[in-house]
């Protein structure tokens, strides 16, 4: 295999000691978006607290200096747990990890006061389910003031675009980090795009979990930045992945949610360590440390014209 050149997100060092954990706390969720692009079900299938006890296990196996603890869903804040696995989490790994997790707000003012503050949380605006849209404001702004808001995003369908574009421009100077976020079903029709070419707004980054626009690129030591696109980025594959785990309500673990392969399953296996990159052949996505099949020279020059 070819050597390989670092193309790194973040910075190097925290890339290289940090666990990333998915967790796919519930498959159930308090509203019925029809363009969820999960796996939504009335059964409600969730983590229990004896796999969330496997889960330890396994992220203490890993060893790592860090861990970034993602609570995904589904909808996570309506599971039962929720709030104990947070403080749990805390407890017992303390200041090496960073916990968050993606919400629709829909639950009430009191809950998301009850949060811990060291959660932090990413909100989405569903306005064909939300009614009362000063209400779901007024809850991301309790999360805001408490500096607990790191993402904030309002979901455009083609049916709404106009409508969507008016809350975000009412609600903007509260909400500065608030952005429009254009469904997958509608990204590349023509509708909306031309629709984002007439406005000015800001679009939810693909790499929303730290917010960051550029990344950087060790070429041999020597830094270069380029914007991130996950479009772009989309052709490749091959790559060697630091993406960490995706780990589901029935003990699965994947390496990302977009590969088939299973790698274990915490009920039924002890938990291992496993390598902290892996190659990827499986899917196409932007990656988040380096390439394989194909160099970041390879990338550079085609950017450039090099290449045809």
């Amino acid at each position: 295999m070819q050597r390989l050149d670092k193309f790194v997100l973040y910075n190097q060092d925290i890339a290289e000691d940090t666990l990333y954990i998915n967790l796919f706390t519930i498959r159930d969720c308090n509203l019925r978006c029809w363009y969820c692009i999960e796996d939504i079900n009335v059964s409600g299938n969730m983590v229990s607290n004896r796999l969330f006890n496997k889960i330890v296990k396994f992220i203490n196996k890993q060893d790592r200096k860090y861990i970034l603890f993602h609570f995904y869903g589904g909808e996570p804040t309506i599971h039962p747990y929720f709030i104990y696995f947070i403080k749990k989490l805390k407890i017992l790994y303390k200041d090496r990890i960073y916990i968050r997790f993606t919400t629709n707000l829909v639950k009430s003012t009191s809950f998301f006061k009850s949060v811990p503050e060291y959660a932090n949380a990413a909100v989405t605006l569903h306005i064909d389910w939300v009614r009362n849209i000063p209400e779901w404001v007024d809850k991301a702004l309790i999360l805001q003031n408490r500096n607990q808001l790191v993402g904030a995003s309002i979901m455009i369908q083609e049916n709404n675009m106009d409508h969507v574009l008016s809350i975000y421009n009412k609600y903007k100077k509260l909400l500065p980090i608030l952005k429009i976020d254009p469904i997958d079903q509608i990204k590349f029709k023509e509708k909306y795009l031309k629709f984002r070419q007439e406005n000015e707004y800001d679009e939810h980054n693909v790499f929303g979990w730290f917010d960051k626009k550029n990344v950087d690129v060790l070429i041999d030591g020597v830094k270069q930045d380029i914007v991130p696109d996950c479009y772009t980025f989309g052709t490749f594959k091959g790559m060697v992945c630091a993406a960490g785990f995706d780990i589901y309500e029935n003990g699965d673990v994947k390496w990302c949610d977009g590969e088939s392969e299973v790698l274990t399953n915490l009920h039924m296996n002890e938990a291992i360590k496993y390598p902290r990159f892996h190659l990827c052949n499986n899917v196409e996505c932007p990656g988040d440390t380096e390439f394989g099949k194909y160099s970041i020279q390879y990338f550079l020059k085609h950017k450039k014209g090099e290449i045809q």
